[in-house]
């Protein structure tokens, strides 16, 4: 990921669409696409984690990875007006970096690492 700066917006947004909107924004950095969690629900039925979680280029795509202002989602079918639309960070919580006296630590590893640190945060604080 580039040295980019975490802000302090919460890593969850919810909508209610228009109908057949496909496209809807997230306004908080992700490092891949599949860091994201997307729910679609019809407004009068009652939320349901397994039933309205949606697939990754299945049901939509995403783009803004690797951008500290974000992106966007858009839905493979348009959503019905009322729709809720909710966008979760869902970024897998694991430490793949391990520091080798052998090797050189660079600024951009430790910038890396740190951003990992802050968005695990601001999930868990979003939760």
């Amino acid at each position: 990921m580039a040295n980019i700066a975490i802000n302090s917006v919460a890593t969850r947004v919810q909508y209610v669409a228009s109908g057949s909107q496909t496209t809807f924004s997230y306004t908080f950095p992700i490092k891949e696409d599949a860091d994201l969690k997307v729910y679609k629900r019809a407004a009068d039925s009652t939320p349901s984690d397994a039933a309205d979680l949606l697939t990754l280029t299945t049901d939509y795509t995403v783009t803004g990875a690797n951008t500290a202002s974000g992106g966007t989602i858009v839905l493979v079918t348009g959503a019905t007006a009322g729709d809720i639309v909710t966008i979760v960070g869902d970024k897998a919580i694991d430490r793949t970096a391990i520091y080798d006296q052998s090797v050189t630590l660079k600024k951009s590893d430790l910038n890396n690492d740190f951003n990992d640190n802050v968005m695990y945060d601001k999930q868990i604080d979003t939760e």
